[in-house]
């Protein structure tokens, strides 16, 4: 995995969606349906122009890629 890619989830508030589909701290997301993040502005960007939907979060844990389900507020 390379370290510029993706962004690190830091914190994780109970009660969001994030907490919802069980995202970790220290994860790192690299792609938002399929969509390569390479920075929090674009991560940002992707989930404002889903927002109300679900979407697939492809996150970095523990040395494995794996998909995550996100109901969008």
């Amino acid at each position: 995995m390379q370290s510029n890619k993706g962004v690190v989830v830091r914190t994780v508030v109970e009660g969001t969606p994030a907490y919802l589909a069980d995202v970790l701290p220290d994860d790192i997301i690299i792609a938002v349906d399929g969509n390569a993040v390479l920075g929090q502005a674009e991560l940002s960007r992707l989930l404002t122009e889903r927002a109300g939907r679900e979407v697939t979060l492809t996150v970095y844990r523990n040395g494995t890629q794996r998909p995550i389900a996100v109901k969008l507020n």
